[in-house]
């Protein structure tokens, strides 16, 4: 397990100099003993040149600042004999904390969307119901899955069916992002619900 050569980019991502990482027991890399020892389990399965061991680390950098990486292992063989193995390191901290972010911030939605006292849905440009919560559901009689089958219009009013789709057009078009109105929707079990319904546009990253 120990180092017997790096490059300039294994010092930057671990603190420590070539020359203090070169002759090193890879162990104190790793924030504890366990890690470490399973590490070393996978590596030792590696059979031939062909296998490819991947898989993702917690290491501590020298001025102890807590790194993720993910380490790439292949065999070093010389005339069938395995005599050491090589080793790449990428450093994947920051997309580590993008996705917790990212994961942190989905949870934070679900739970305000799922418990919200008003009843709530994400519909696609074709007015189709993707998700509602249990509000709606109170609302208009349908159970979640029910509402997967529907549209927007499924529920309204034939005379305020335009309502919805002027602002999803309008939206598309660039016009408007979000808007309030009233519309007039029909319960599961007939009897008429007015709304007052707040829309807003949703984009992705590409727009």
């Amino acid at each position: 397990g120990k180092i017997i050569w790096c490059n300039k980019r294994m010092s930057d991502i671990t603190g420590y100099t070539i020359e203090e990482l070169i002759g090193a027991d890879t162990r104190f890399l790793y924030i504890n003993e366990e890690d470490y020892l399973l590490f070393g389990e996978s590596v030792n399965n590696l059979k031939s040149e062909k296998d490819l061991f991947e898989k993702e680390v917690k290491w501590k950098r020298k001025d102890g600042k807590i790194i993720y990486c993910m380490v790439s292992i292949s065999i070093l063989n010389s005339s069938n004999v395995t005599k050491g193995y090589i080793t790449t390191i990428s450093d994947i901290t920051e997309k580590k904390k993008i996705n917790e972010a990212l994961q942190e911030s989905e949870e934070k939605f679900r739970l305000a969307f799922d418990s919200a006292n008003n009843g709530m849905c994400l519909v696609d440009i074709n007015g189709r119901f993707i998700k509602v919560n249990d509000k709606m559901c109170e609302l208009f009689g349908y159970s979640k899955e029910e509402f997967l089958d529907k549209t927007v219009n499924d529920l309204t009013h034939p005379e305020d069916q335009k309502i919805s789709l002027e602002f999803i057009q309008n939206a598309l078009e660039g016009k408007i992002e979000k808007n309030i109105f009233e519309k007039r929707y029909y319960h599961k079990d007939g009897n008429l619900v007015w709304g007052l319904v707040s829309s807003s546009l949703v984009k992705d990253s590409k727009g």
